[in-house]
């Protein structure tokens, strides 16, 4: 599906400036994580106060409480674009680019669900991405692309995706189980244990 979505924007020329926030597909998938975090942290309790384990328990508050984070992270991030910077904030955290240091735009889809989901890497005059942005976490991303390329005389390359959704999933699920056997190792038990002493 290569159509160029970027064209189909609502986006006017008369624009000083484009804000992009957070997208309800992200937040509504980090909310569930959350939610599903919570229900395993509430179950290893329960399985830690019957066996006396702290492993599942110090698993399930690590999971939440990084979920909760990515949470808020998401719902208070914004990239502020005009015609000088792009400003990309977020809690805690602000990095601003000059528009200028942008030499090129690729863009990919992936297919999730039936679904395909547009991707764009800004790239700089070294040939690396400054930043990659994806629909599936951002509002009026077309938008903003539409806005960059029409300010840099540039127009979107499209490229083989870096990454497919199959690879993403499987770094996750290394990324999980990575952090559940550190979690399982003595040393790594939290002082404080919920459950039997």
């Amino acid at each position: 599906m290569n159509d160029k979505p970027w064209l189909r924007s609502s986006f006017s020329s008369d624009s000083e400036f484009v804000v992009l926030r957070p997208g309800w597909d992200s937040l509504l998938g980090w909310g569930m994580i959350l939610v599903a975090c919570s229900i395993f942290l509430f179950f290893g309790y329960l399985f830690s106060y019957g066996s006396g384990n702290p492993v599942v328990i110090s698993l399930g508050i690590s999971l939440t409480v990084g979920c909760l984070i990515k949470l808020i992270e998401v719902f208070f991030r914004y990239i502020y674009i005009d015609d000088k910077n792009v400003k990309i904030s977020v809690p805690l955290y602000t990095v601003s680019r000059s528009i200028s240091d942008i030499a090129g735009i690729d863009w990919w889809q992936l297919k999730y669900r039936s679904r395909y989901y547009t991707f764009y890497a800004l790239r700089g005059k070294d040939k690396r991405s400054i930043v990659i942005l994806g629909e599936d976490a951002w509002q009026s991303l077309h938008e903003a692309i539409r806005y960059i390329a029409s300010q840099k005389s540039l127009e979107p390359v499209f490229v083989k995706p870096p990454v497919t959704i199959v690879s993403h999933w499987v770094l996750v699920m290394v990324l999980f189980t990575s952090v559940f056997f550190l979690c399982s190792l003595p040393q790594f038990h939290p002082i404080i244990c919920f459950g039997k002493h």
